[in-house]
């Protein structure tokens, strides 16, 4: 499956072939034939799969989300930083995402799943911890769902300028700032003062959070 993706993600769907995969895999094409089927079933398969494993991954991160924070501002930072590169940037969300949006346009179901199964789930997960930290007194927002859209779309956003136009690469530096510069703004927006956060959140926020920020991204 790896060989596949790395064959996938370099030649598009189109120009992928059972041979090259073979070869990549160096394996003979009737083992891939006999395991995985044809072309088709082999790229549904392995669409799956990376689906499955990265929304594994992002649901095992959510469970160390702060949810009884000393220092939010300081603890979301750091969960952000975490998400970020445990996940949203892995090797494997990076080549889903590599995938989604060089076929995307072709197979429009491709980007469905990746909408429906990688940012939705994550930011309805997210969604569900900030919503226990505004009932603890942490944050004041009325919109769950629109604050973790915002969370997600805000330490994104410089990482998706590289996703954008094929550049993954990012120095650890200028991560760690655009996350920080992130959180900051999202607790200026929802922070209400009791999560150790200079927010003055007042629950009306209308950010512009457009939720693109999930494995994927």
């Amino acid at each position: 499956m790896t060989a596949a993706m790395r064959v996938f993600v370099r030649d598009g769907y189109s120009g992928a072939s059972i041979e090259t995969i073979a070869a990549e895999a160096a394996v003979s094409k009737q083992t891939i034939y006999n395991h995985l089927g044809d072309k088709q079933c082999l790229f549904e398969s392995l669409i799956d799969e990376n689906f499955d494993r990265v929304n594994a991954q992002q649901f095992a991160m959510i469970e160390t989300f702060p949810d009884r924070p000393a220092n939010l501002m300081a603890e979301l930072t750091a969960f952000a930083g975490d998400l970020m590169r445990g996940c949203l940037m892995d090797e494997r969300a990076r080549a889903l995402r590599a995938l989604v949006q060089a076929e995307g346009s072709r197979r429009p179901e491709i980007a469905r799943q990746w909408r429906q199964r990688g940012q939705d789930q994550l930011a309805g997960s997210l969604a569900a911890r900030f919503a226990r930290l505004a009932l603890a007194g942490k944050l004041s927002l009325a919109d769950p769902d629109q604050a973790a859209r915002d969370f997600l779309a805000l330490i994104t956003y410089d990482a998706q300028v590289g996703w954008t136009i094929g550049d993954a690469t990012m120095r650890d530096d200028e991560l760690d700032a655009s996350i920080a510069a992130g959180v900051r703004t999202f607790m200026r927006a929802y922070g209400n003062g009791n999560g150790n956060g200079n927010g003055n959140g007042n629950g009306h926020h209308n950010g512009n959070g457009n939720g693109n920020g999930s494995p994927g991204g």
